[in-house]
């Protein structure tokens, strides 16, 4: 009896304050954990619009979940989100940021969804400076990646060659499948749902690029052609991972990760005299093939032979330094074929 004056004395004085108990607890009741709306964000967002879906999810399942994945997302404060990060920066500072910019998207679109009152990370300082990304590989350093890739899952090893051989991304690499193969001409299509800039881009294959594709796709109709020891599609975390393998064998003078085998291969082509347009078509940079009213609407151009010429130069280059050979005065120019 005197429990339940207490409580209806308690329910009056709640009241009498300005709320709601019931209301409050059917509001808790319907909150999400986080480990719910991460969920939720993953597959009702990330994964139909990002393509690098899949970096969010990592970074929410080893980062954020196992901490706080349980409470109700809208209880987690900013301060325990910046003691979170705090912790994540002293195991690997540039992870941090990306786990804050992960989480910053989240409660944003739970914001939008009326999921959430308020993004917890607006305004929240990053837990690490970055650097501009400038990393180029040597010589010696080429030869020893592909040394080193040889004793690594063939499906990591041939992703990492063709980022190096074509200049591509890593995810677009990884993703590569046989409906995107043209082989009697010789091109991959990478399509607008795999590319960066959301435009579809044709990419020559010459040399040992085309030796590594032909290799994977023998017999396949469709599907993807690079698999894990597991059997699956490699995803970019998936090559990353791998790099990092190759990396902690010790061949490289200085930290790198794989996107510095496209920024090579482009620099590559650069030493060749190859001119920045013609780079700029190699990598699918629409900021500058298409930054003016001549490149994005009058100038149709599909630049393929320019293209193949250009990384005919590249597999050559790569070639001569795989081999050991001296580099000699033949160099390719482009400049006045674009």
């Amino acid at each position: 009896m005197t429990e339940a004056r207490d409580k209806a004395l308690a329910l009056r004085h709640a009241v009498q304050d300005g709320g709601d108990p019931v209301t409050e607890r059917k509001r808790k009741r319907e909150m999400l954990t986080l480990a719910a709306l991460a969920e939720r964000f993953i597959s009702k967002h990330a994964k139909p619009r990002l393509r690098t879906w899949q970096k969010y999810e990592s970074l929410l399942r080893v980062h954020v979940l196992p901490v706080v994945g349980e409470r109700h997302a809208e209880e987690v404060t900013r301060a325990e989100f910046a003691n979170l990060l705090d912790k994540v920066a002293e195991r690997a500072r540039i992870a941090a940021n990306r786990t804050q910019n992960t989480l910053s998207s989240l409660y944003g679109w739970a914001v939008s969804e009326g999921l959430a009152a308020s993004n917890p990370m607006t305004g929240l300082r990053p837990r690490a400076e970055e650097i501009v990304k400038d990393r180029v590989l040597s010589e010696d350093e080429i030869r020893a990646f592909w040394a080193a890739t040889t004793s690594i899952p063939a499906g990591y090893r041939d992703a990492l060659r063709l980022i190096l051989l074509t200049g591509q991304r890593p995810g677009e690499c990884a993703g590569i499948a046989a409906e995107e193969l043209d082989v009697e001409r010789r091109l991959w299509t990478i399509p607008a749902s795999r590319s960066k800039n959301k435009r579809s881009h044709l990419v020559p294959l010459v040399g040992e690029a085309r030796e590594i594709v032909l290799r994977v796709a023998e017999g396949k109709r469709k599907g993807a052609l690079l698999a894990t020891p597991r059997g699956r599609a490699p995803s970019v975390v998936d090559l990353a991972k791998a790099f990092e393998r190759v990396r902690d064998g010790g061949v490289f003078e200085a930290p790198a990760t794989a996107h510095d085998l496209r920024r090579t291969a482009a620099t590559v082509m650069a030493r060749l005299e190859i001119d920045r347009l013609t780079l700029a078509y190699v990598l699918n940079h629409a900021s500058l093939t298409r930054r003016t009213v001549t490149g994005s609407t009058y100038d149709q151009h599909d630049y393929l032979p320019q293209k193949r010429r250009a990384l005919e130069a590249l597999d050559r280059e790569i070639a001569r330094i795989v081999a050991g050979e001296t580099s000699t005065s033949n160099i390719v120019s482009l400049r006045n074929n674009a």
